[in-house]
């Protein structure tokens, strides 16, 4: 587990961070990295096993248009900056047992 609580300076991420961690699957990325996570590219892709995503304050726009939702339990994205969830084919929450998304602007 990384706590990164500490972490004063700004965090710049690439968007191949998540490419080659197919096997991760939980993520809690909560308020504490609300001001300090710099994705400039986005993301290519999120763990193809994600069972536990949440991600308080993403700031993200969209979601990486290769994620699949087939492993997902839960999905917590609380004051998020989605514009759009998914480009194309829509994905399936095959055992999502709870959303709980706040401003998701509608298009």
């Amino acid at each position: 587990m990384l706590h990164v609580s500490k972490i004063e300076d700004v965090l710049v991420i690439e968007e191949t961070v998540f490419d080659r961690m197919t096997n991760l699957q939980f993520l809690i990325l909560d308020e504490c990295l609300r001001d300090k996570l710099n994705l400039p590219l986005g993301l290519n892709c999120l763990p193809r096993k994600i069972r536990l995503l949440r991600w308080d304050y993403c700031p993200l726009s969209i979601w990486p248009s290769k994620f699949s939702a087939k492993f997902l339990v839960e999905l917590i994205m609380r004051a998020n900056k989605f514009e759009k969830l998914w480009e194309g084919i829509q994905v399936k929450f095959y055992n999502c047992i709870e959303t709980n998304c706040f401003y998701v602007s509608k298009h």
